[in-house]
């Protein structure tokens, strides 16, 4: 994700575009899950974050070393994963 994600307020948004987005089940039967790619793409950046210990040296890039994110950012997307409806078919 690129740097300007590492905003509460673009995180925030990108958390209600998943909540419209997920709560529509037409989106969840093409080839590629657009809103599940980025469910995943925010889930794994916020890892990114919380694998880099303060005052350590790391070769992490300076947004991800001074990112605000932690468990509260992984709670919330953990919690749109339990709220996705998967259609039976």
């Amino acid at each position: 994700m690129p740097p300007e994600f590492h905003t509460v307020k673009s995180f925030n948004q990108g958390i209600s575009i998943l909540k419209k987005d997920l709560g529509d089940l037409s989106v969840l039967g093409g080839a590629i899950d657009s809103p599940l790619l980025f469910l995943g793409l925010m889930y794994r950046e916020i890892s990114r974050v919380m694998e880099v210990e303060p005052d350590a040296p790391t070769n992490a890039p300076d947004y991800l070393v001074n990112s605000p994110f932690g468990i509260k950012e992984v709670k919330k997307i953990e919690g749109l994963l339990k709220g996705i409806r998967i259609p039976s078919h």
